[in-house]
């Protein structure tokens, strides 16, 4: 069997290669031909920092769905023909946070995409049982979102969100967009979003965003005033999902006193800056969202009894297209809440 792989070769650049592949599973292994995999802003993230090369490619992608099409002889709770999603991070159920329930806090943990360990953007994968989980849904694109649908389920648990309460969100991407679905289906008063792109400022009206901003150009003090006007005030909830610095920077200001303030986004240039004094002046608790904890089988739940979320996805790009286009990826340049990888 042959398996093409889209190899990630450092300074925003990719290349496809075929190589053969072993079909035997191990024991407690499944074959698994992928089908899609979504692009996260952690890929975007690493590939800023990472060292690779043509002697040192790494195939990016975790947020993946697929089709197993071999199993290990000790597999009994998967068959040749389920739709599978898999949690890539393997944390070692041995150190102190993982005794204590905290699996995302683990140092130990293996990620799927993150060196040394291939991610998803190939062909085929043998995959270990125990972080896969089947999901059915009818059009498997759609499974590519319950990773990220996790990682906000898990913001809002450190969000500590109650019903009632006020809510801002800084990005409409497919963090951000999935988050402002779970704060309206979860009982948010009022959710604001500000996004810079117009067609991810529409897909933000269509989830029921009660206000929706253009952050461009504008100070905090302009968006607090543009938020008065509008009959709102400061939230008791701030989830920064852009990755832009000058989001978290106006988060203390757009937050109330005793508020909590949610990192979700990966900068850039790996530095936010914020506002010491007014954090403290208002008791701001801030938080950092690391992966998640033990969310997939909510989040799969989820996308099986209600397809809402197909909205983040209206665009599909191929191997080829992220190695001659791969900058419309990198500048948002593409209509899609969330862009996904067709294997």
């Amino acid at each position: 069997m042959k398996n093409r792989q889209l190899l990630y070769i450092g300074n925003d650049k990719f290349k496809i290669i075929t190589q053969d592949l072993n079909q035997k599973c191990n024991e407690n292994e499944v074959m698994i031909k992928l089908l899609y995999c979504g692009i996260c802003g952690s890929d975007l993230g690493y590939t800023y920092v990472s060292n690779h090369s043509e002697n040192n490619p790494i195939v990016l992608g975790h947020e993946m769905v697929g089709k197993i099409i071999g199993i290990g002889k000790n597999v009994t709770d998967f068959s040749i023909g389920d739709y599978v999603i898999a949690n890539p991070g393997d944390s070692c159920g041995e150190c102190e946070y993982c005794k204590s329930g905290r699996v995302n806090m683990c140092p130990n943990t293996k990620f799927t995409g993150f060196p040394p360990y291939d991610g998803f953007f190939q062909e085929y994968i043998k995959y270990p049982k125990k972080h896969l989980y089947k999901i059915n849904v009818e059009n498997p694109l759609l499974a590519t979102l319950v990773e990220p649908l996790a990682v906000c389920l898990h913001s809002l648990e450190l969000a500590d969100f109650k019903f009632g309460m006020t809510a801002y969100i800084a990005g409409a991407g497919g963090i951000g967009a999935s988050l402002l679905y779970l704060l309206k289906r979860y009982g948010a008063s009022k959710v604001i979003i500000s996004e810079p792109n117009e067609h991810r400022r529409q897909i933000a009206k269509k989830l029921g965003a009660d206000l929706i901003i253009n952050p461009t150009n504008k100070s905090s003090d302009e968006i607090l005033n543009e938020m008065k006007s509008n009959g709102f005030t400061e939230v008791d909830r701030y989830f920064e999902a852009s990755g832009s610095n000058s989001s978290l920077t106006y988060s203390t200001h757009l937050t109330k006193i005793g508020g909590q303030i949610i990192a979700i986004g990966i900068p850039k240039n790996d530095i936010f800056n914020i506002s010491h004094s007014e954090a403290r002046k208002k008791a701001l608790t801030i938080k950092m969202e690391r992966t998640i904890k033990n969310n997939i089988p909510t989040a799969i739940e989820i996308l099986e009894h209600d397809d809402t979320l197909n909205i983040l996805i209206s665009k599909c790009i191929s191997f080829e297209d992220m190695v001659n286009n791969f900058s419309l990826v990198r500048n948002n340049e593409i209509e899609s809440s969330r862009v996904i990888v067709k294997i």
